[in-house]
């Protein structure tokens, strides 16, 4: 009974300590995330989600866990006039790209994966927000290294290194290769992803690749 009840005083101390850890690291998330949302939010503007907002939200739990006193949901509003919903729910696979984009974007002074990948971040974009998307690609490509997969020639003509993905049928077989490109080779494939392999695509593909 005397062991019982040491543990039992030890399990209450060590209890009030866990909680008081616990406030702490609330206090300190819910004081990062006014300035992360914000953050986040206005790289989304910048990325095509007008009106848009991000958000996250912190649910109490009664006993300390893994997570802390709380969980943590990520809500997002991709076009305004909407709620706010999860992000695991309510985007689709091109939103979610750009998202991660603006996100990755706020954290990369912070984390440490080394390579990032998008795959085809310009579902149903075109335009002027191609060019932002490419920027922040670019900018985030200083701290990472970042592997794109594109349509796009205004996010292909940023990158420093090219390949190009296609399908051959060889002996009545479907196989893909991926080749490097270099030199003209990169001026002919961004030539023709603005259309055709003409002498004006051409030229304009020249300007692309210097520009950035």
């Amino acid at each position: 009974d005397a062991d019982r009840q040491v543990l039992a005083d030890a399990l209450t101390r060590a209890l009030e300590q866990c909680r008081e850890q616990g406030q702490r690291l609330s206090k300190a998330r819910k004081k990062a995330a006014q300035h992360f949302d914000r953050t986040v939010s206005a790289h989304m503007e910048r990325l095509g989600f007008t009106g848009g907002s991000f958000s996250t939200r912190f649910t109490p739990v009664d006993e300390p866990a893994s997570c802390g006193m709380e969980t943590i949901d990520f809500l997002v509003r991709t076009n305004p006039g909407e709620p706010l919903l999860s992000l695991a729910k309510t985007a689709s696979g091109g939103e979610i790209s750009r998202l991660m984009l603006a996100i990755k974007t706020v954290l990369s002074d912070h984390d440490h994966i080394p390579v990032l990948i998008f795959d085809e971040i310009d579902t149903r974009m075109g335009g002027m927000l191609a060019n932002e998307v490419a920027r922040a690609l670019r900018d985030l490509g200083r701290s990472h290294q970042v592997l794109c997969i594109s349509h796009l020639h205004q996010i292909a003509s940023t990158a420093d290194h090219h390949y190009r993905v296609h399908k051959k049928v060889e002996q009545g077989r479907t196989t893909t290769h991926v080749d490097r490109l270099e030199g003209t080779e990169k001026i002919h494939e961004i030539a023709r992803m603005l259309g055709d392999d003409s002498e004006i695509s051409r030229e304009h593909a020249k300007k692309l690749l210097n520009r950035k």
